[in-house]
């Protein structure tokens, strides 16, 4: 399967048909409507004035992770520094990017988009997504691919967030995305109460890649949450089986190990 572009172009048509085009108020009344017009939040459904998806409470309730390490996203001793110390040494990825804590409203969040079938709220997530990222600084990726999901979970849930959010990224940024480029195989098994290690045995060999890559193609592998990180390692490594060199991670939510009261939704 291809790639999607994202990016859409418009056919050029004559000045003489463009000037007798009627002006269409559209835009404009929907950017007059969103400015001034009270509307619910998207996660308490709440009425409030302002832009944006999120209420000012909800929004305030989000936790960033500016105080994390950029190549794993641990917690860092010292604001001075951008990498912990095992990272100093040796990176665990080339660079890694979440927009806020999995705690609070961000929890709920991702409830709501994973869980209770909000599938439109992958807007939401990205621009949270890639206004952390776009923070960071750097150049940015020129190829998103999302985490794959086992075929039997995509099956209860109808669409695989992960690719949601990166059709979303891709969008934001006027980039590709493939959906399609990762598969996942072997049997489901529920990782959110394994310990690292656990996660880790439980993944390996679980990923491969459908295509070839170019190493000169920065990629970002995009995903909802991450918590170990053995997804996205394995997901990592069987892109770079396939000729990718840097790939960065990008996740809406950090979860650590323990962080966190899991539902009976995000234990399954």
């Amino acid at each position: 399967m291809g790639v999607i572009r994202v990016t859409v172009s418009k056919p050029e048509m004559p000045q003489s048909e463009l000037s007798a085009q009627p002006r269409r108020p559209t835009m404009l009344l929907r950017t007059l409507w969103r400015r001034f017009i009270p509307h619910r939040c998207t996660l308490c459904r709440n009425i409030f004035e302002g832009t944006g998806a999120l209420c000012g409470d909800c929004r305030s309730d989000l936790t960033d992770c500016s105080d994390s390490c950029r190549c794993c996203l641990a917690d860092l001793a010292s604001s001075a520094l951008d990498r912990c110390g095992p990272c100093l040494v040796r990176p665990r990825f080339f660079r890694a990017s979440a927009a806020v804590r999995y705690r609070g409203a961000a929890q709920a969040l991702i409830r709501e988009f994973k869980f209770r079938n909000r599938p439109r709220l992958a807007h939401t997530l990205a621009l949270l997504m890639v206004e952390s990222r776009l923070r960071q600084g750097g150049y940015l990726p020129q190829l998103l691919i999302p985490t794959p999901l086992h075929p039997s979970r995509l099956a209860e849930r109808g669409y695989n967030q992960a690719a949601l959010l990166g059709q979303q990224c891709a969008r934001i940024l006027g980039v590709d995305c493939d959906p399609f480029a990762l598969e996942r195989r072997g049997a489901k098994t529920p990782v959110a109460q394994l310990s690292r290690r656990e996660r880790q045995a439980a993944v390996r060999g679980a990923m491969t890649c459908r295509r070839k890559l170019n190493a000169s193609t920065r990629i970002a592998l995009i995903d909802d949450v991450m918590t170990s990180g053995a997804t996205c390692s394995e997901a990592e490594r069987a892109l770079r089986r396939a000729g990718a060199r840097d790939v960065e991670i990008w996740v809406f939510a950090h979860r650590a190990l323990g962080d966190g009261d899991l539902g009976a939704e995000e234990r399954t």
